[in-house]
């Protein structure tokens, strides 16, 4: 005889759909609005793009050199600026975890 099976069913979530949560927050305070993806590929190659593009925009308006560090393992970039000493950080979160 086979055993019962017992199914559960949980209320639909956005939050499965889009799980990963792209932060962007400034040393001074600032933060950005989130930003939703699916995958982690998709938040850390929008991540990606977004740093460079903001080290290019920053180094050519203030004359000076920018950093980026890059830890894919973390889902974390930092930019930091060197004319002033302050950074921007770029945090993946997993919300579903």
């Amino acid at each position: 005889m086979a055993p019962d099976v017992i199914r559960y069913v949980l209320p639909y979530s956005e939050a499965f759909d889009e799980p990963y949560l792209l932060k962007i927050a400034y040393s001074w305070g600032d933060e950005e609005s989130d930003t939703s993806y699916r995958t982690f590929e998709d938040a850390w190659r929008e991540a990606c793009r977004l740093a460079a593009a903001d080290a290019e925009i920053s180094s050519v308006e203030n004359d000076s050199a920018i950093t980026l560090k890059y830890d894919r393992k973390n889902g974390r970039i930092v930019v930091n600026y060197v004319y002033d000493g302050e950074s921007c950080h770029y945090d993946i979160v997993n919300t579903a975890a």
